[in-house]
């Protein structure tokens, strides 16, 4: 049966480089291409090398022989980049293009950058790209490794497309701060449904206030939808586009489960369309980037395949375990709690490593989401943990350059917020965006539930919407030269204990943000 996630919390996961303070190191980006998609990479070659990446470019007749590629054998490859990346003293970055499997030898030899089978547990001989990454030896990657599975040019050409497209777009859109979570049914029984919202608050908690969180949740959540709307509003909420869309739930490889007979199918995602925010994907769902088996192709392989589908995916090929999964989310949450936030889609994916491999876990927390939705006790914590690092692949480049929002509007105001008092608001836009209107929002935090909850109402599109309004009072600023100011007027009653101050400052094609948390006088 496949496995959900749990838990929605954010442990000390070692934090990774490529951060927008070690973009000012160099960076290598190494491409390793099948034959007949090798002149497809030539726009995303050219861009990497405008960005100043240091840029190598393989084609696989020149790493393999042609028995090694139709055989699968990638150490030829494993060894090559482990030359590459000890002779280039900063960072490196490495896009396989190509898919793993062929339908015949031939199509191999122009198709297929080999995989490197795996060693752990049910992961042996299975293949995967881990083993590329060069892991150190607590077996956390030292190197970013993503894929373009792409079997044939016309999916590479739309792989390299839809990178390029995100990287471009820089006109203003909510989907650029926006997180979409979505939890499927946990499949727990009564404990497992206890344990969503408490985990949830303090998962979103830990996330830094500039990311704005749209949810829907299939139970046991102020976000709750009723089962018969769960798969159109799931589908468009990822129409609509956001930076992360985050999916915790169980799956297998044809489909995601949202709950009861509610499922969201491999052809939906195939051919969903998201005409700006295709963001990245990240699934804790079981088989999501199957390479073969039963059931075929996993979900996020079709999502990836999809020209207006999402950049990225990051997912599991086989059964993923409740877990690991928290651990791999808690290490994606990582690098979004304070900025400066990393500005490259490689940086993500290592600390998604990095929490399957060193993420904090105690024994009890272990062992209780273990016998809900785990091996039961029959696998120890640290077999878990490289048996996932086997399991889990990115797809996608991982020199994306991750569109994150401008912070560099300030913002003055007074510490604390009295209910009901007036505060005035003085800010500074930076000089580019002269010019631009200033929008100026209080909110309460995501990680806190709206005022007046009726917890015992059933689930309704209009309380889920209502869960997922933060904003409590906004104002246009006046605007003199590059100074606002304006007054916001909070609500007669705040039951929290912090709000989020937000100035949006744009214009026609640009953006920045201010951030202040305030705390709540009594």
């Amino acid at each position: 049966m496949p496995k959900p996630v749990l838990a929605l919390t954010a442990g000390a996961v070692l934090w990774i480089a490529l951060s927008g303070a070690a973009e000012t190191q160099s960076t290598q980006w190494i491409v390793v291409a099948a034959p007949a998609l090798r002149p497809c990479l030539d726009p995303l070659i050219e861009r990497r090398r405008a960005q100043g990446l240091n840029v190598v470019v393989l084609e696989t007749p020149n790493a393999f022989t042609a028995a090694q590629i139709q055989a699968g054998d990638g150490a030829p490859l494993q060894a090559r980049l482990k030359d590459l990346c000890a002779q280039f003293p900063g960072v490196s970055l490495v896009l396989l293009a190509g898919d793993v499997i062929a339908a015949n030898s031939d199509a191999a030899l122009q198709t297929v950058v080999p995989a490197l089978p795996g060693t752990v547990g049910r992961m042996r001989d299975q293949p995967g790209d881990y083993a590329y990454s060069l892991p150190d030896t607590n077996g956390r990657p030292t190197v970013a490794v993503g894929r373009f599975p792409a079997a044939n040019a016309e999916q590479a050409r739309a792989m390299v497309q839809k990178t390029l497209n995100l990287e471009d777009d820089t006109r203003p859109g909510a989907w650029r701060h926006r997180l979409f979570l979505f939890m499927g049914d946990p499949g727990g029984g009564t404990l497992g449904n206890m344990m969503v919202d408490p985990a949830l608050a303090a998962g979103l908690a830990q996330i830094h206030p500039l990311w704005t969180v749209r949810a829907e949740s299939a139970t046991a959540s102020r976000f709750q939808m009723p089962a018969a709307l769960l798969h159109d509003t799931a589908l468009k909420s990822l129409e609509d586009g956001e930076l992360f869309s985050l999916f915790l739930v169980h799956s297998s490889a044809p489909a995601i489960w949202l709950t009861g007979d509610q499922w969201i199918s491999r052809d939906d995602l195939a051919l969903a369309r998201t005409p700006r925010g295709a963001g990245v994907f990240f699934t804790c769902g079981c088989f999501a980037c199957q390479l073969r088996g039963a059931g075929g192709e996993g979900f996020g392989l079709a999502a990836m395949r999809n020209p207006a589908g999402p950049v990225a995916v990051m997912g599991a090929t086989s059964e993923s375990y409740s877990a690991m999964g928290k651990l791999a989310l808690e290490g994606l949450m990582q690098p979004l709690a304070k900025p400066p936030f990393p500005s490259r889609l490689g940086a993500y994916w290592l600390n998604v490593q990095a929490g399957l491999a060193e993420g904090p876990m105690d024994e009890l927390t272990f062992r209780l989401l273990d016998q809900i939705d785990g091996a039961k006790g029959k696998v120890p914590l640290s077999v878990q943990r490289r048996e996932h690092l086997e399991m889990w692949l990115l797809f996608g480049d991982p020199a994306l350059r991750m569109p994150i929002p401008p912070l560099d509007v300030t913002l003055q105001t007074p510490p604390s917020v009295v209910a009901g008092q007036p505060i005035t608001v003085d800010g500074t836009i930076p000089d580019r965006l002269a010019g631009a209107t200033v929008h100026v929002t209080l909110e309460r935090p995501s990680s806190a539930e709206p005022a007046g909850v009726d917890k015992a109402s059933p689930p309704s599109a209009e309380n889920c919407a209502r869960a997922n309004d933060f904003i409590l009072t906004a104002a246009e600023a006046s605007l003199s030269g590059i100074h606002f100011t304006c007054t916001l007027t909070p609500p007669s009653a705040l039951p929290w204990t912090n709000l989020v101050l937000r100035a949006t400052a744009t214009t026609a094609d640009q953006f920045a943000f201010g951030i202040l948390t305030l705390a709540v006088g009594r």
